[in-house]
C-alpha cells in the first residue's frame, strides 16, 4: 500500500485528481451497494405493515371529541341551572300566595285585645 501511495505521489496533478475521482466513484457505489443490499434484507411484507392514522388526523379527532364533550356538559349545567331556577320560582310563588292568604284570613290578623269596661 506504501508504494502505490508513493507511486501516486510522483504522478502529475492531473493524474492524481483522476485518481481521486476514481477512488471517490469506486467507494460511493460500494455504499450505495451496501445500501440495497440492507433494504432488501429488511424488506417487509405489506402483510406485516400496520397502517395508522396522520397524527394530526389523530389530534384533530381528539380535539373534537373534547370540544363536544365540554358543549355537552355546559348544556346539561343550563339545563340543571334552569330547572333549580324554575323550581325556585315556584316556591317562592307559593311561599307569595301563602302569605297573602295569611295576611287576608283571621288567622293571620293579630288579636286586638277587648276593652271591658266595668261599672262600679
Amino acid at each position: 500500500m506504501k508504494r502505490v501511495i508513493h507511486h501516486i505521489r510522483n504522478k502529475p496533478d492531473h493524474v492524481r485528481s483522476r485518481y481521486v475521482i476514481g477512488f471517490a466513484v469506486v467507494a460511493t457505489a460500494l455504499v450505495i451497494g451496501l445500501w440495497v443490499l440492507v433494504l432488501r434484507l429488511t424488506q417487509v411484507s405489506p402483510d406485516d405493515v400496520v397502517k395508522t392514522d396522520s397524527p394530526f388526523k389523530v389530534f384533530g379527532s381528539l380535539f373534537s371529541k373534547s370540544v363536544d364533550s365540554a358543549k355537552q356538559n355546559y348544556a346539561d349545567q343550563k339545563e340543571n341551572m334552569n330547572a333549580i331556577t324554575a323550581d325556585l320560582s315556584v316556591q317562592s310563588s307559593d311561599e307569595t300566595s301563602k302569605n297573602m292568604s295569611d295576611e287576608s284570613s283571621p288567622a293571620g290578623t293579630l288579636p286586638v285585645p277587648i276593652e271591658t269596661t266595668t261599672t262600679p
